[in-house]
């Protein structure tokens, strides 16, 4: 009896063992479980992100696309504005030349009728809306003539178009300059009167406005955020759109 007891008693550990290796095998079938939803949640990822693969190759395709049509536009928006401006601005230079030798040929002018001659010019400059004012200048360079009533006395002896139509005798352009009359930012056009003998006896000169290209920028309709910018040789602006005021007259640096 006393033996069966002590096996009786002896019964306590083995089921405290029992007890234990059960929790043991509860806490790792926990883990393993944990391991095995850990491991589902990045094979799940996995499926996901193969599966938006094709979906996020297809946006970066559509996003360069988008960039690289972007781009054509603009270029073909530029070449088009360009071709307009050319189209615009030969007619105008080459009607300022016409003009400018049916000038020569007035009577007022051929005089340096410095009464009638103002008149004249003033009548015509309305038609011309290209123009900033028509001018005539002796050979010293005094204007004795120009559609704009002048506050004083002016002489442009010493623009450098001037002193080339002096020498070539023919029809020449200015680089950017003020008016020294109106006081805007112009190209002048200018043309020798030449007598019977040879000798230069007047010229004649338009000045030819720098918002045209403005106006045809507008006129073109250009997405927003376009610019458009003419330089002449030395890189002055002459003409900018848009913001035209902020920018005609001043040097791009190279």
């Amino acid at each position: 009896m006393g033996a069966q007891g002590r096996g009786d008693g002896s019964g306590g550990p083995p089921s405290r063992g029992r007890g234990a290796r059960l929790c043991s095998l509860l806490i790792s079938s926990g883990a393993a479980t944990r391991r095995g939803l850990s491991s589902l949640r990045v094979r799940l990822a996995v499926l996901v992100l193969l599966a938006l693969l094709p979906a996020l190759g297809l946006i970066l395709y559509a996003a360069r696309e988008d960039r690289r049509l972007a781009t054509a536009n603009g270029e073909e928006d530029a070449l088009r504005v360009a071709r307009l401006a050319a189209l615009q601005h030969s007619p105008l230079v080459e009607g300022a030349h016409h003009l400018l030798i049916g000038l020569t040929h007035l009577p007022a002018v051929r005089s340096l009728d410095a009464r009638a001659c103002p008149r004249i010019f003033a009548g015509m400059l309305g038609k011309f809306p290209s123009y900033t004012n028509i001018v005539a200048a002796k050979p010293d360079g005094d204007i004795f003539c120009s559609a704009v009533p002048a506050p004083g006395p002016v002489n442009i002896a010493d623009r450098e178009y001037f002193q080339r139509v002096l020498d070539t005798r023919g029809f020449v352009a200015s680089r950017y300059l003020v008016g020294r009359i109106t006081g805007k930012p112009v190209i002048t056009l200018a043309y020798p009167l030449v007598d019977e003998a040879g000798v230069v006896r007047a010229v004649v000169a338009v000045a030819l406005d720098l918002g045209w290209l403005e106006r045809l920028a507008e006129q073109a309709l250009l997405p927003r955020g376009s610019t458009v910018t003419v330089l002449d040789q030395d890189g002055v602006v002459l003409a900018r759109y848009p913001d035209a005021p902020q920018w005609i007259g001043k040097a791009v640096p190279e």
